[in-house]
């Protein structure tokens, strides 16, 4: 039945929405690098060529910011026939799908990833209000209800944790692997409309971030320890990088109220920490030590934050990304151009986040 209404509402899609009703060229260069006709989003700078269920959450997401209504539905129907096996509302989508070592294509890993799934309920339910279709609203509800099933435990009884994916980061010994960049509060506070059980992770999204973040660096990964809470890793797990860097992106994107103030404060040493040089690629919440240069990645990432909290730095930043194009016409650096999307769209004013965590109305249509 959730296939059907689904299906139902991807069909409605008239031939005049395939264009964006407002023009937005890095969305257009971006759509026509990363995103086949049939609404597979491809990383084109692996050898597998593979779809990850984050590129196609995030891209749909950008879909709707654009309002491009037939990129969205593209997306979310390969997302359905490939990654779900064809329905969304029985299971939630692989992980990674691409080219086999036998040569043919299909799913690479089938265990789901927790911050893809989230982007999606997100952006299925934005959609539906965006769109006025209560089709995506339910498909929203479907995908919701099934990370709350497969992707969140209550190893203590009371508290809830959310697991990376369902497969994979718990141990017998009561280490529980968690990401601190997967769930984004706005996400989660916006999906607590569909589902209270969401508004208690809002609560241990901020005592993790308190648990783990030092110095204003946030670790790429960390643990729940049953009986013990939230803590740091001792190994190079325990270093902030590519994953982290999206804390700061998602912390500046926050309406603002006491929580995103509170994250900010943790965060805001960040810009006196890393120095007056280049930006690191990487840094130590431990020790504090730093190393590498960033690039483009980090910078989008980065960029609303430093507006923020370090404006000098910021006006770098955006300098630096506008030195030629802003997204690579040849797919050849996904994950550098799906944040520049997200940052230089919130800059640009395309859209922002209301203080409910929804998209502001209003904010995915041209003004005039």
């Amino acid at each position: 039945m959730g296939r059907l209404v689904l299906t139902l509402a991807l069909a409605a899609v008239s031939a005049s929405s395939a264009q964006a009703a407002c023009p937005w060229p890095a969305w257009d260069t971006f759509r026509a690098a990363y995103v086949q006709a049939d609404g597979r989003v491809i990383d084109r700078s692996q050898s597998e060529q593979p779809t990850v269920s984050e590129a196609a959450a995030y891209t749909a997401f950008l879909a709707l910011v654009a309002d491009d209504r037939a990129t969205f539905d593209a997306i979310v129907r390969w997302v359905r026939d490939n990654l779900a096996a064809g329905d969304l509302a029985t299971r939630l989508p692989a992980w990674r799908w691409g080219r086999r070592a036998a040569g043919d294509w299909g799913v690479l890993d089938a265990n789901s990833a927790t911050d893809a799934d989230l982007w999606l309920a997100y952006a299925l339910l934005e959609g539906g209000r965006h769109w006025h279709d209560a089709a995506l609203t339910v498909a929203a509800r479907h995908v919701a209800e099934r990370i709350l099933s497969d992707e969140v435990i209550y190893p203590d009884g009371r508290e809830p944790v959310m697991l990376p994916g369902p497969i994979g980061f718990r141990s017998d010994d009561g280490h529980i692997r968690v990401n601190p960049s997967y769930a984004p509060s706005f996400v989660v506070q916006r999906l607590s409309a569909l589902d209270p059980r969401y508004r208690p992770l809002l609560d241990a999204q901020d005592r993790l971030l308190a648990a783990t973040v030092r110095r204003g660096f946030v670790p790429d990964w960390a643990e729940y320890v049953v009986g013990d809470g939230y803590r740091s890793l001792s190994d190079d797990l325990g270093r902030g990088s590519y994953g982290a860097i999206r804390v700061y992106l998602w912390t500046a994107l926050q309406p603002d109220g006491p929580s995103r103030r509170q994250a900010l404060d943790r965060l805001r040493p960040f810009a006196t920490n890393v120095g007056a040089g280049p930006l690191p690629e990487w840094f130590d919440p431990r020790s504090g030590a730093t190393g590498g240069q960033a690039g483009r990645a980090h910078l989008a990432a980065l960029l609303p934050f430093l507006k923020i909290v370090d404006r000098p730095r910021y006006t770098q930043v955006l300098r630096a990304l506008h030195t030629g194009p802003l997204v690579a016409g040849d797919g050849s650096r996904y994950y550098a151009d799906v944040l520049t999307l997200f940052a230089i769209g919130a800059e640009e004013g395309r859209y922002a986040i209301a203080g409910d965590g929804g998209l502001r109305p209003g904010s995915v249509t041209c003004r005039h």
